[in-house]
């Protein structure tokens, strides 16, 4: 190959046809014969790859087994086995490293020390903070968001966990939760299939409330207030309540 930069024993061993690399560090791109364009910089990076090209690695063993391109790596073992992974970007001591040799996800984002560290195949996914992610083998479109947010989620699609724990134990798909534990009841739980909302606290509004469905409780409603509310049935029936100090006192 020609316009290659090697530094160190065995780096770029074996490339052939391969241009424009630079391989820093014992073995690293050892096995590439005909990949292009690769920036790796730590021993053993790139190291189990024939071809794949535009990655770019920093640390020891980075992104070790890909053939994929358009990859970023920083850190120890960061996406080691994301072997056949397109455009992905691990930043973190074993981030996104791969559950088997064979993984296929492509185009996710993980950062933080074991961030979605157990990913075999999916798209698309977010995993940001400590051990996020950690468990999931299967998914996409996900973000996780916080220290061990979804961290024993082994699969699921469209989640969105924030906060730290949160969602840790969910293994179904379109869930939202906002916590600060791994409990299956957060502070804000919502069901992105069935556009259900839940809110397991109290609530307080400051300003208007618009409703466009139903009103459905098995508890009371308090109102300690001087309010109107306006109830429209149909376009042609609209009646307004006024309370006054909690009291209902007109109907008009």
């Amino acid at each position: 190959g020609s316009a290659k930069f090697q530094i160190s024993g065995l780096t770029g061993n074996a490339t052939t046809t391969g241009t424009s690399n630079i391989f820093i560090g014992a073995d690293a791109g050892y096995l590439n014969t005909t990949a292009n364009g690769n920036v790796i910089i730590g021993t053993n990076g790139l190291n189990g790859a024939t071809n794949g090209g535009t990655n770019t690695g920093v640390g020891a063993s980075v992104l070790g087994q890909v053939t994929g391109t358009g990859n970023t790596g920083v850190g120890y073992f960061a996406g080691y086995r994301a072997t056949t992974g397109h455009w992905n970007t691990a930043m973190g001591y074993n981030a996104l490293v791969g559950a088997t040799s064979g993984t296929t996800f492509k185009q996710t984002l993980a950062v933080g020390a074991n961030a979605g560290f157990s990913l075999s195949s999916g798209h698309d996914n977010t995993f940001v903070g400590f051990n996020s992610g950690y468990n999931t083998r299967e998914g996409s479109s996900n973000v996780y968001l916080g220290a061990y947010s979804g961290n024993d989620s082994s699969r699921g699609f469209g989640n969105v966990f924030l906060g730290y724990g949160a969602g840790g134990k969910e293994t179904e798909s379109n869930k939202l939760y906002i916590h600060n534990s791994s409990t299956d009841q957060p502070l804000i739980y919502g069901e992105f299939d069935t556009s259900t909302l839940q809110i397991n606290g109290g609530t307080r509004i400051t300003g208007n409330l618009q409703i466009d469905g139903s009103i459905i409780t098995n508890g009371s409603i308090g109102i300690t207030q001087d309010v109107s509310i306006v109830i429209q049935q149909v376009p042609e029936i609209i009646k307004t309540l006024s309370f006054k100090n909690g009291i209902l006192v007109q109907i008009i």
